[in-house]
């Protein structure tokens, strides 16, 4: 059996899509990811094979990016497309009616509210109500044509519940190896992100360590990976410079390395690592 991943949005490397998902499926099957990225390219990475599209330069122009993964995984004559987004989930169908494949819809963002905020940048409003409600009828349509669903939480899987039943596959992070004594009154906190904005929950995040900071604890927030978010002014505002430290982004294993190092006191993880 050949299956084929098709992401328009998640990196090559994204760690759910090819850490967890390909490189497990590959001890048993042929796999093939399909994924956009600053140029096309091709190759074998831990027995699997990646195939990057260039990306469209913009979000308006998002359409291309989707086109050129239609057209390369047209080109793959696969038994099972695994999609990880709406429109890839759309690219999918297309291929099912063409193909006469099976389609698995993998949802592992709530993606009504992530294109409403993450790509309107709709803090509230009518038209982020519209948008959410209107990506969210054309998601749960496109649904209807996948063979099998699989979602990343009891709360993401639920909005499925009238089309079929799902499979819950949870993010965690793969085991490593980490120091577990601290000393509580100094001790750092580790967020583990990848495109780390507002809706996932940045500011939050800050005001919290400014109260754990206000009760006398000598504490540090360590960022791995992009953030998204301008928090220049609240780490002014509330004195947080000395108290952040950021990394930017980091491969896969580096991003374990700079985790494990220093005392931690807990660690905050979110759904993907990097964008």
């Amino acid at each position: 059996m050949k299956i084929c991943m098709l992401t328009t949005t998640h990196s090559p490397m994204d760690v759910r899509i090819f850490y967890k998902e390909s490189k497990s499926l590959a001890k048993f099957f042929e796999v093939v990811v399909i994924a956009p990225d600053d140029a096309s390219w091709e190759k074998v990475v831990d027995g699997v094979r990646i195939i990057a599209v260039k990306k469209a330069k913009s979000k308006p122009f998002h359409f291309l990016t989707i086109w050129r993964v239609f057209k390369e995984g047209f080109k793959q004559n696969c038994d099972v497309y695994h999609c990880h987004e709406p429109d890839s989930l759309a690219v999918g169908t297309l291929l099912k009616l063409l193909k006469k494949c099976r389609v698995v819809y993998d949802v592992h963002e709530h993606w009504p509210s992530e294109i409403a905020y993450g790509w309107f940048k709709l803090r509230k409003g009518i038209l982020r109500n519209v948008i959410e409600f209107m990506s969210e009828k054309i998601e749960l349509f496109l649904a209807k044509f996948a063979d099998r669903i699989v979602v990343v939480s009891e709360s993401v899987g639920k909005r499925f519940m009238s089309i079929r039943e799902y499979l819950i596959v949870p993010n965690a992070p793969l085991l490593f190896d980490l120091a577990t004594e601290f000393n509580e009154k100094d001790c750092d906190i580790v967020q583990m992100g990848g495109g780390i904005q507002g809706y996932h929950g940045i500011n939050d995040i800050l005001l919290a360590l400014v109260k754990i900071k206000n009760q006398g604890v000598r504490v540090k927030l360590k960022i791995v990976g992009k953030v998204k978010e301008n928090i220049g002014p609240v780490l002014e505002k509330y004195g947080l410079e000395e108290n952040i430290l950021l990394t930017g982004f980091l491969p896969f294993k580096k991003m374990y390395s700079e985790i494990a190092k220093g005392k931690i006191g807990f660690a905050l993880m979110k759904a993907e690592f990097y964008n």
